[in-house]
């Protein structure tokens, strides 16, 4: 079976090596009972492992999979399902590995971080078995009861496999650092400063019929790269001088986009009934901290070459696209539509400001120059 995550592999390695045979099998047919019940163990276990203080990081790492090999073990001898010749414990984990993968994509490009949801495994935990029909065999049992346990499977299975895949000696994933180092955070003062700064070349007055908000929206909906720009980023090959002028104009991009919507966020916040930054800089605290969030959670400040500036930027646009309508409804007068176009753009604005971090350190990599604020 080919898995992409060298996790989920360790995994399989586990439930293969307890087998009796080179493939999975067992010597009785699975209930959906005794699965519910490996599932409400291994559920515990890991909200007691994942919730607790990391003393014993190898440990929690053996614990972690251990829990997972257990459940796919459990479902050693469950038949397979109409016109599905695969095993499923091996469909499982391809849907985990496939979960996996995309999870780390958004990680790498700001979208996620690596906390784990701690209340949706004690949910598991607490209610796994609890409706089951009293069914010995998988016989007679509803599909949607066996797809059910498969879902909460799933969700287990991905959980143990992101803990196992960010444990290191500072801690796991399920409970990252709440804060970044000091050096850090004074980058990313100085970053949001020259962000703020930007705004007041900003036109105050719309042009057109466009008020300012839809104006600034549609400017950074606009913004893209260069041909030659993008070939320089994801070229392995490119020339130092060559990455380094393509990081400098992605960071122009970067921050052209940060300005405007560090704009709209106040703006929007000066048109609620109760603003949610009326004091000065609140606003500036809030998208500093915000950002170093999304380094530090998702483990970024160690491996800034790793993140993907390209697929983050797409998401910036997609993200706008959708405060685009939220703020097309709110002029139409939609209840809270304004709120929740802040909202939107200023998660935009955090992860801008994550970005412009990352490339400053990514072209610390290709020019050794003093990094801004240092």
């Amino acid at each position: 079976m080919k898995l992409r995550s060298s996790v989920l592999q360790e995994i399989w390695g586990l439930v293969s090596e307890s087998s009796s045979g080179t493939a999975l099998a067992a010597s009785e047919p699975a209930s959906l009972q005794r699965v519910e019940d490996t599932l409400h163990v291994c559920a515990r276990g890991l909200v007691e492992l994942l919730g607790a203080p990391a003393t014993d990081h190898e440990r929690c790492r053996r614990g972690c999979l251990e829990c997972a090999s257990t459940v796919l073990r459990a479902f050693a001898g469950t038949p397979p399902a109409p016109d599905d010749a695969q095993q499923p414990a091996e469909r499982l984990l391809l849907s985990v590995d496939q979960r996996f993968t995309s999870r780390e994509n958004s990680v790498l490009s700001g979208e996620k971080t690596y906390a784990l949801d701690l209340d949706v495994l004690e949910q598991i935990a607490a209610t796994a078995g609890a409706s089951s029909p009293p069914a010995e065999d998988g016989g007679g049992v509803p599909a949607a009861a066996w797809e059910s346990v498969e879902q909460e499977s799933v969700v287990l299975l991905l959980s143990a496999a992101c803990a196992v895949a960010n444990i290191d000696d500072e801690g796991f994933a399920a409970a990252p650092s709440a804060s970044a180092p000091t050096a850090v955070l004074r980058q990313l003062r100085v970053i949001v400063n020259q962000v703020d700064h930007g705004t007041s070349g900003l036109p105050k007055e719309p042009r057109r019929e466009s008020d300012r908000t839809g104006r600034l929206l549609s400017e950074v909906l606009r913004m893209g790269l260069g041909r030659q720009v993008t070939n320089d980023l994801t070229r392995v090959d490119a020339p130092s001088q060559a990455r380094g002028e393509a990081l400098t104009e992605l960071r122009s991009v970067w921050h052209f986009v940060a300005v405007r919507e560090l704009e709209i966020v106040r703006i929007l916040d000066g048109e609620l009934l109760l603003p949610s930054y009326p004091q000065p800089g609140s606003l500036r605290h809030t998208v500093m901290a915000g950002a170093a969030n999304v380094l530090v959670g998702g483990r970024l400040l160690d491996r800034p070459s790793d993140f993907l500036l390209l697929d983050a930027l797409i998401h910036q646009h997609d993200g706008l696209a959708h405060a685009v309508e939220f703020y097309t409804a709110a002029l139409r007068g939609h209840t809270d539509a304004q709120t929740q176009t802040q909202l939107i753009v200023l998660t935009r604005l955090l992860r801008a400001v994550a970005a412009l971090w990352i490339i400053d350190a990514r072209l610390e990599q290709v020019r050794p120059t003093p990094r801004v604020g240092s």
